[in-house]
């Protein structure tokens, strides 16, 4: 049981308060950078004792992997937010180190921007000639504009279709129209 008012008790009341927000293994995920990353070096200190080089300390190393010290970061300081809302603590010693992490590099991907391209791209959907499931995947996907992963997990209980001449089931609908 971590030490009232210490980082670590504060930490796990926010996670608490954030539960109903993100989804379930999301939240397991944040716990456990916070248990391998942050709770071993200013999880035991008082809240109000932390400064701002404890938390560079703690963030640097993890320089490499920027996605995870952006995270850590921005984690840590939503902590303090919840934290000076609940009266705890007057500031964030986290503020201080937003600039000394190193900025994530934009990849941007590529994008149909010309008609004739979109046009080109529906064609060769419609062309496809892979597996049935991967045909269904590639035509939902300029219709709902969704990411794949998305549209891998969707269930039938996510698709409110209209059907069309009497069709009661939109599996039939897709193999009897597509």
């Amino acid at each position: 049981m971590p030490i009232l008012n210490s980082f670590e008790y504060v930490a796990r009341e926010w996670f608490t308060s954030i539960a109903h927000t993100v989804n379930h293994t999301t939240h397991q995920k944040k716990i456990r950078r916070f248990e391998a990353h942050v709770f071993p070096v200013i999880g035991g200190m008082v809240l109000n004792e932390i400064k701002s080089p404890a938390i560079y300390s703690l963030i640097k190393p993890l320089a490499g992997k920027l996605e995870t010290a952006h995270r850590v970061h921005s984690e840590i300081s939503a902590i303090y937010g919840y934290a000076i809302a609940h009266g705890l603590t007057d500031y964030d010693p986290a503020q201080a180190v937003a600039k000394q992490i190193p900025a994530k590099k934009v990849k941007h991907r590529a994008a149909l921007t010309e008609p004739k391209d979109v046009a080109q791209l529906l064609r060769d959907i419609a062309n496809y000639q892979g597996t049935f499931i991967v045909q269904c995947a590639f035509r939902l996907t300029p219709l709902l504009f969704q990411r794949p992963g998305e549209i891998r997990q969707m269930e039938w209980k996510d698709i409110d279709l209209p059907l069309r001449n009497g069709d009661t089931d939109v599996s039939t609908l897709f193999r009897t129209h597509y």
